[in-house]
């Protein structure tokens, strides 16, 4: 069976009253709008590093924002990420309720709420699922447009004139590519993992060919200078390794 993050005990300390005031001013801004807030990632599993991880939350809605409304919460986020660097990002998924029970995204937000996510604020969705078991199929739902979010990020290195905001585009990307790899034998692995040096190091065992290409990426996440040009060219090839071993686990799984 698939673990869970503990839903019942604390967050890390630094990050309670973090999160704490993030959901204050969600629920300010949305009102009675929200339904539901959740953190994921290294917040939700407790393995995040002060000043340095993301806070990474599921925002849940009873009915979708328009852009604008989404320009404006974005716009919300970047200001509180302003006046408390050391938060360093909050970056936000949001869904509806109907996002959640349509059943074309069952592997996708069941999967993500059952056995990756932790309620911080609001109602808890997640006992309206059953576990899951692992399998190829819930690898490409929870990876989504892995290929439109790698798009934005290449763009930002690609257009980025100080070294901070390309070392912020670049560890993301990288990030995003690993764990993307990592959906190609998460059914083989029967467990889901999220911080890149473990997915890696799985990787590893059914690509052996590729630990050059990984390692090199984990330099990446540490966030080690290195020309625009040849980290582009390197996540490039690393993409489009991905995508063409997705096509054939699919052509061999069916």
């Amino acid at each position: 069976m698939l673990p869970e993050p503990d839903r019942n005990g604390p967050l890390q300390d630094e990050y309670r009253q973090p999160v704490e005031q993030i959901c204050r001013q969600f629920s300010r801004v949305l009102g009675k709008n929200l339904v539901s807030v959740y953190a994921t990632g290294s917040v939700a599993w407790r393995s995040a590093v002060w000043s340095r991880s993301d806070i990474d939350l599921l925002v849940v809605t009873r009915i979708g924002l328009s852009s604008q409304q989404k320009s404006s919460f974005q716009s919300l986020c970047y200001q509180m990420v302003r006046s408390k660097p050391e938060w360093v990002n909050i970056d936000v998924t949001l869904i509806t309720v109907g996002d959640i029970a349509d059943l074309g995204n069952l592997l996708r937000w069941g999967f993500l709420l059952k056995h990756a996510a932790v309620r911080v604020h609001g109602d808890e969705l997640s006992t309206s699922f059953g576990h899951f078991v692992p399998s190829w199929d819930i690898a490409k739902a929870v990876r989504g447009d892995v290929k439109g979010r790698y798009a934005v990020l290449r763009r930002k290195m690609a257009t980025a004139t100080q070294w901070k905001t390309q070392l912020d585009a670049a560890e993301e990307s990288a990030k995003l590519c690993i764990r993307s790899a990592y959906g190609l034998v998460f059914h083989r692995e029967k467990r889901w993992i999220e911080n890149p040096t473990e997915c890696a190091k799985a990787l590893v065992k059914y690509y052996p060919e590729q630990e050059q290409v990984f390692e090199r990426l984990l330099l990446v996440v540490d966030r080690l200078p290195v020309k625009k040009r040849a980290v582009v060219t390197m996540l490039d090839s690393a993409f489009g390794w991905i995508e063409s071993e997705t096509g054939k686990i699919d052509r061999r799984i069916g």
